[in-house]
């Protein structure tokens, strides 16, 4: 793909199932006669305009490239030309879903699987020993305990056979990362990868593709699970690259910036082969807003230092953080507690054109170890300034 940085190439061979039967279009989760292709997803996509994507037994995966809409709001406008929607579990009727298959869409269904909200049908199932704090900014839900799988489990069972008697093809469950939050529960990651697998694998038990949404920090753990990923705000945040393992294993990743220039996230979300979109927060109906290839995608790429992910993340006692200048150039990289106070200077100098790599240990300038915790990394380079988190467990 020409708009790949070289560090992010790689070329992706999948199997799609073409399935007959009575429902047509809808085919891809239906039993039938089974005819398996070989491909090359991104050069399908180009040429047929398909749907890239690949199936393990009957469970839609799509491949990086897929088109979507995400609309959570009022009624579902069926007429963007995009191959998969994403739309509310309890408020779509099934007509809306019967009218996107019979276009040839991927329909999935969105529900929160870590909160509690007043309002689902539902609600009276939830006993108050697994509600939580309140989610902050959104009245009417709170966080709920998501170790206590024998209550909440068969309701959210409940849920994914609910989107499977309504045709859906998937769903994408919400507010997947409890554990970083105030949930009022004593929740660690344990917890939370606990818990989200068994998502994946009670999606999977039905024939249900699933997505990660958010909960990027566990995405080294997760990414196998999961047959795409969903992201919000990641370019804002300078979290997109934790995403890239999904593409890596040519997966979707989809996602959507609520604020900030298109002209200049899009062209580095491109090039990343991320679905991107740029959307009001109330997902309501408006258009998709799709970032589109750029033909100066590896111009932008080649033209401004890049900061990766530490590796491994979380680490102890050690870890690698690596950075990529464009030139030679005057480089800054440090590392800061959650509070904004210096802790440690990794590199600073000036570095020639390329990779670089930087191991941290743990300690402050003076050598000393530092506590168990959250620590910011930034780059300072030319007139880029990005900044990344890591978690050290001792």
């Amino acid at each position: 793909h020409p708009g790949v940085h070289p560090r992010y190439r790689f070329q992706l061979t999948l199997r799609v199932q073409l399935t007959s039967n009575e429902r047509g279009s809808h085919a891809l989760r239906q039993q039938g006669v089974v005819i398996r292709i070989i491909i090359i997803a991104l050069l399908l996509g180009t040429l047929l305009g398909a749907s890239p994507s690949i199936t393990h037994g009957t469970v839609w995966q799509p491949a990086p490239g897929t088109t979507w809409q995400w609309q959570l709001e009022g009624v579902v406008n069926t007429s963007h030309e995009v191959q998969m929607y994403v739309v509310d579990l309890f408020d779509t009727p099934t007509s809306i879903i019967d009218d996107l298959h019979a276009d040839g869409r991927i329909v999935i269904a969105s529900f929160s699987a870590g909160l509690y909200r007043e309002w689902r049908p539902d609600a009276g199932d939830y006993p108050p020993e697994i509600i939580g704090e309140p989610f902050s900014g959104w009245p009417g839900e709170s966080w709920v305990d998501i170790r206590a799988l024998g209550t909440l489990g068969p309701i959210l069972e409940s849920r994914m056979d609910l989107a499977l008697a309504k045709g859906f093809d998937g769903i994408v469950p919400a507010d997947v990362n409890g554990w970083i939050n105030n949930t009022g529960f004593p929740l660690n990651g344990t917890d939370q990868l606990n818990f989200n697998q068994w998502l994946a694998t009670e999606a999977h038990a039905r024939d249900l593709s699933v997505g990660l949404r958010n909960d990027l920090d566990q995405i080294p753990d997760l990414h196998a699970s999961f047959d795409w990923a969903l992201g919000e705000e990641c370019y804002q945040y300078s979290t997109s690259d934790q995403l890239l393992p999904f593409v890596q294993s040519g997966k979707a990743v989809f996602g959507v910036e609520y604020e900030g220039n298109p002209n200049e996230y899009c062209p580095v979300l491109s090039a990343m082969g991320y679905s991107w979109l740029t959307k009001d927060r109330s997902l309501g109906d408006d258009p998709p807003n799709a970032c589109e290839s750029v033909t100066a995608a590896d111009e932008v790429l080649r033209s401004r230092p890049w900061l990766f992910t530490a590796v491994p993340n979380p680490f102890n006692p050690l870890t690698t953080i690596s950075f990529e200048l464009p030139s030679h150039l005057a480089a800054r990289l440090e590392v800061y507690d959650v509070t904004g106070r210096h802790v440690s200077t990794l590199f600073d100098g000036f570095a020639t054109a390329g990779e670089h790599q930087v191991h941290w240990n743990g300690t402050d300038g003076a050598g000393a170890q530092v506590a168990s915790g959250v620590y910011l990394y930034q780059l300072r380079a030319g007139d880029i300034v990005e900044t990344k988190r890591m978690v050290l467990l001792r």
